[in-house]
């Protein structure tokens, strides 16, 4: 702000000084906000594994890519991911690394398309205001996951869709993280695909059965022999846990 000064002098004449700033101090130099701290970034194979979740935005879309369309149920496995746009994404992909370490990365790499060989993954963003929002969102009401939209308690909501089954709520099974790690979701999505196997050996001889999950480490116990990739030696009439 300029500031004026009147001076009258000896002969009667008016002077008027003008100066910018006078009688006013400086602002302080504004410091620039210290940048923003990067998240490291996700190991390699759990970034592979996230490019192999497909994204559905409407109810059609779903049976049209997860659905046999002779039965009208699932031709395979679904494990389908229900988020919205900012922190719940983060948690989604950061905190519980979906859908690492369930993928089966040898087998994504032949045929049907990109696609496990048992399992499908998808995700859905129900954020409100976008352009297929209320697609997303009728999609999400009919698995029972609706809650995702407006509850970040429950975002993300995963749905399990199992084999053989319909998308009526009552087939299908549908849950949220309190805690939210990698570890917590790998125990609930191993639970939605556990089968119970039992082999008997009937021969009259030693038999070596060779169980290979390149997933899990050799060194589990005989009760979770499902798991391990050793072999291991049963007696005739021995029956093997499930």
């Amino acid at each position: 702000m300029a500031v004026s000064r009147q001076c009258r002098s000896r002969a009667g004449f008016n002077f008027n000084f003008q100066s910018s700033g006078f009688g006013q101090r400086r602002p302080p130099p504004r410091r620039r906000p210290p940048p923003q701290r990067q998240p490291p970034p996700l190991p390699p194979q759990v970034v592979k594994a996230q490019r192999l979740v497909g994204r559905i935005s409407s109810l059609s879309r779903l049976r049209k890519a997860a659905l046999n369309p002779d039965t009208g149920t699932a031709s395979k496995h679904v494990f389908h991911a229900f988020y919205t746009a900012g922190s719940c994404e983060d948690r989604l992909d950061r905190e519980l690394r979906f859908p690492y370490p369930l993928v089966d990365l040898d087998d994504a790499k032949h045929g049907d398309r990109r696609w496990d060989a048992h399992v499908r993954y998808f995700k859905t963003d129900v954020s409100p205001g976008k352009p297929s929002s209320d697609d997303a969102l009728k999609l999400a009401t009919k698995l029972g996951a609706e809650n995702a939209a407006s509850d970040q308690n429950q975002c993300p909501t995963f749905v399990s869709i199992r084999r053989g089954a319909s998308l009526r709520a009552k087939d299908v099974s549908t849950h949220y993280f309190r805690r939210r790690s990698q570890n917590a979701f790998e125990t609930w999505a191993t639970s939605q695909l556990k089968v119970d196997v039992m082999f008997r050996n009937s021969v009259k001889a030693d038999v070596v059965l060779y169980w290979h999950d390149p997933h899990v480490s050799d060194s589990a116990s005989v009760s979770e022999l499902f798991r391990t990739s050793r072999s291991r030696r049963w007696r005739q009439g021995d029956a093997l846990p499930p």
